[in-house]
């Protein structure tokens, strides 16, 4: 049987048609892998950029740290310089930063290690200086002391101080009898010595340092229902006897006394 030729034409065509949708597929296939890839790439590439300007900020964070804490420091060093002003010049030598730091990180530990050492050196010159103040204040007031006892004294020496042993007191004294007043008188002075009787009384003075002695007497005239009168006193306890010359009727003495030393 004879064979019947066919048309390979379509065949042809079929066959380049199916290699051209292949290569078309290879083709786009490897277009859009590559697209992946430069998006991959663009992905990372933006993301090491935002690594880099987070280390950026991160380099700058550290740098603003340092520049804080370097101001920071100079602040603490004129706080020192001032408070050394009083007890003398105090030399502080501050420990300069290693040339040799190899991260911002360890410059930050020494700067804040050298100022809690400035904190130190704040509080003891602080403690020191608050003693100095105490030992100035405890002489003031020793100074103020002395000078109240320099002007006491003065006062005394000059007969400058007085002070009130009596105010409108009064004493019955009966007909005939005496009674008797005393105060201490530490000084040498004298008393001021007003009164009024409701009858004639006579008034002696006496002394612990002169026992047994009536040194002074008033009035000289003899006996008065009214006087005023002063006498020198010393050092010791003053008695005040106080005489009613009346025989029948006891008295009603109101008196004032002052005491000048």
């Amino acid at each position: 049987m004879a064979f019947e030729k066919r048309p390979l034409a379509p065949v042809v065509y079929l066959i380049i048609i199916g290699v051209l949708i292949l290569v078309s597929g290879t083709l786009w296939f490897g277009y859009n892998n590559g697209n992946q890839t430069i998006e991959v790439q663009k992905i990372k590439i933006k993301n090491l950029q935002t690594d880099y300007n987070s280390t950026i900020l991160i380099n700058t964070g550290l740098k603003t740290q340092i520049s804080n804490l370097t101001r920071e420091k100079e602040s603490l060093q004129t706080n020192i310089e001032n408070l050394t002003h009083i007890s003398n010049t105090l030399q502080v030598q501050i420990i300069k930063l290693s040339e040799n730091v190899t991260t911002l990180s360890k410059q930050v530990d020494e700067l804040n290690a050298e100022i809690t050492r400035n904190h130190s050196q704040i509080t003891n010159l602080t403690t020191t200086n608050t003693a100095l103040k105490n030992q100035v204040s405890t002489l003031n007031s020793e100074i103020t002391s002395l000078k109240r006892q320099i002007s006491n004294q003065t006062a005394i020496i000059n007969m400058g101080k007085s002070v009130t042993l009596a105010n409108d007191a009064n004493i019955t004294v009966p007909a005939n009898h005496e009674s008797y007043l005393d105060y201490k008188t530490n000084y040498a002075g004298y008393l001021s010595i007003t009164f009024t009787s409701s009858t004639a009384v006579s008034i002696e003075i006496g002394s612990s340092e002169a026992a047994g002695t009536w040194y002074g007497d008033y009035p000289n005239s003899g006996p008065t229902m009214v006087g005023s009168f002063k006498i020198p006193v010393m050092p010791g306890t003053t008695y005040i006897k106080i005489k009613n010359t009346s025989l029948t009727e006891e008295t009603t003495l109101y008196y004032y006394v002052t005491y000048y030393y």
